[in-house]
């Protein structure tokens, strides 16, 4: 099972390809870093949140034929000048279903598309 997503290239290279995901908070948009069923690392704003702070996240997935939008709640773990770390609290058995998804259309992807 394919249930991370580690980025290398600009999102607009990756969303042709179908795996581009970016983070929003406060009605801001982050670089997704990587993610799991337990949390996300993003590119860090320029007003970052501190350690202990409590958040509300929307990932947005971009797949090859829809783009996935999922609502979390978290806590900030980690912030520096590259990136903020968010440990999700307990997930919504919607956020688990839109997480399925997300990971259903990452395993349609032809691997050679991913590379």
């Amino acid at each position: 099972m394919f249930d991370t997503v580690h980025y290398t290239q600009a999102p607009e290279t990756l969303r042709s390809r179908g795996v581009a995901a970016e983070v929003r908070i406060d009605g801001q948009t982050y670089d997704m870093l990587d993610w799991s069923l337990a949390g996300v690392s993003f590119r860090t704003p320029a007003n970052a949140p501190h350690p202990g702070e409590e958040v509300k996240l929307t990932l947005r997935f971009h797949l090859a034929d829809e783009t996935v939008g999922i609502w979390v709640d978290g806590r900030v773990i980690r912030s520096d000048d590259q990136a903020t770390a968010v440990e999700f609290d307990e997930l919504t058995s919607y956020a688990s279903r839109k997480f399925a998804r997300v990971i259903d259309g990452l395993q349609a992807v032809p691997p050679a598309a991913m590379h």
